[in-house]
């Protein structure tokens, strides 16, 4: 079956696309799955969606067939784009020795813009066939490695937020940047990035220190000022390991830990993404709670390097907004369906969640306890996280279907075995096509389900 992935001029330019959906299904809220039937969307030049009229009579020609759903795009909120040729190995040591012996070498790779140029597209469009419209990037130390990376994602019209990585000590030699450079290369970086795509455009930038341990108090002070200056989104990772913990404790014996530093050199805002979070204090996701900052948390590759779970309820009712992530190439997978799976299964695992603050609890004794159904994250809620919950992580008017939110969605194909392929029948209620929905979420969905894309209004991957 041929894939198509369309490049500009994306789409008709007509004033506005009518959409005429049998089933569409969001999730508001967590927990809550809405569908709604026979659904006529209308969506303006700009991608926003103008209207949605339920119970409409559907003309001769429909979006979607009888098998398919469209549910909003996923939203990816942590990538790294330049460990995609890694993905699925290269998993079988901790994680500072995992950086050093596998990680760094391979990002070091993109000194070169040819090395870029080949490995980008094959990332991105294999994201868009995975349903992913919205990703959050880490690139390379490389500013020009970085630049295509923005482009490419411009160029093949996926929703992204790109930060060139910054780290200027314990990196091999021929990947470490100076802080000067780092500072220098950045501030490029984001004004380059802003100057092709606007300050609300497709493409935004992040200020990106990679994590604490690779980088100066002078860099991420630095990186704060920019951040500032220009009023950009930041990223990086916090707590997310007992090697990395230890680590940033031996380096800031006065601040000893990500929060407090981070919160010192202006890179806890509103505006920031924290990567996994699985050793995090309860103090610290309070203050993460009232500066708006918000965690993506990557389910696969906790359990992997941070033999931990995010408390994912605990958090979200201290007021943390949380996202999913798939962590290429920490997590095994491209595809967010997977890390909504993991979500659900890892929430149910005793004795890996950290789950109360030393600090104001006398009960945490061992650093972890057993955990509660109070803890157990429903594939609803999974689903919501890895669609609304994503967006509203990152601040973008996408990941559910309503008036004025844009049309970032995917056709997804119900269809689960040969006989339910051959079944024309129509559908006669809301709640087979839930269920149908959910044996899709929790055990056959994929790549191959996946057969139209939309970003904006605009197609941007079709199986034909």
């Amino acid at each position: 079956m041929p894939l198509k992935f369309p490049q500009p001029p994306l789409g008709a330019a007509t004033d506005v696309a009518v959409f005429h959906c049998p089933f569409i299904i969001d999730a508001p809220t967590a927990g809550e799955l809405r569908v709604r039937q026979n659904v006529k969307v209308v969506v303006s030049r700009d991608g926003r969606i103008q209207a949605i009229d339920p119970n409409h009579e559907a003309d001769k020609s429909t979006t979607a067939n009888k098998t398919c759903v469209i549910v909003p795009g996923f939203v990816d909120c942590h990538v790294h784009a330049p460990q995609y040729k890694q993905l699925g190995t290269k998993t079988d040591v901790p994680l500072m020795e995992w950086l050093q012996k596998y990680t760094f070498p391979a990002e070091a790779a993109f000194a070169s813009t040819a090395h870029a140029s080949a490995v980008y597209p094959r990332l991105i469009c294999r994201l868009l066939r995975n349903g992913t419209t919205t990703a959050l990037y880490f690139a390379s130390n490389h500013l020009a490695a970085s630049l295509i990376l923005a482009e490419t994602c411009a160029k093949y019209g996926q929703r992204a937020l790109v930060g060139k990585t910054c780290s200027d000590q314990l990196l091999p030699e021929d990947y470490v940047e100076t802080t000067a450079g780092s500072l220098a290369d950045t501030e490029v970086f984001v004004k380059s990035v802003y100057e092709r795509h606007g300050r609300n455009g497709l493409v935004m930038p992040v200020v990106t220190p990679r994590f604490v341990p690779t980088c100066s108090l002078e860099l991420l002070q630095g990186l704060g000022e920019i951040a500032e200056k220009y009023s950009c989104h930041i990223q990086t990772h916090a707590a997310e390991s007992v090697d990395q913990v230890a680590l940033v404790r031996s380096q800031h014996p006065e601040l000893a830990r990500d929060i407090a530093i981070l919160a010192s050199c202006k890179l806890l805002t509103s505006k920031t993404v924290l990567a996994h979070c699985t050793h995090l204090h309860d103090s610290e996701a309070r203050t993460m709670a009232q500066t708006g900052a918000a965690i993506a948390s990557c389910p696969y590759s906790n359990m992997l390097f941070s033999r931990a779970v995010l408390p994912v309820n605990r958090f979200r009712s201290l007021g943390v907004k949380i996202g999913l992530g798939t962590d290429i190439a920490g997590g095994h997978s491209a595809s967010m369906v997977d890390s909504v799976r993991m979500a659900g299964l890892v929430s149910r695992i005793d004795g890996f969640l950290p789950r109360w603050d030393r600090s104001t609890d006398p009960r945490e004794e061992s650093g972890v306890q057993p955990v509660g159904d109070e803890e157990v994250v429903d594939w609803k809620t999974a689903f919501y996280l890895s669609t609304r919950g994503g967006a509203q992580a990152l601040g973008l008017e996408v990941g559910v279907f309503e008036v004025g939110m844009r049309w970032d969605a995917v056709m997804v194909d119900l269809t689960w075995d040969e006989d339910d392929s051959a079944d024309d029948t129509p559908r006669e209620n809301e709640e087979d096509v839930e269920m149908k929905f959910e044996r899709w979420i929790c055990s056959h969905g994929g790549e191959q389900g996946v057969k139209k894309v939309w970003v904006d209004g605009k197609t941007v991957f079709a199986r034909e």
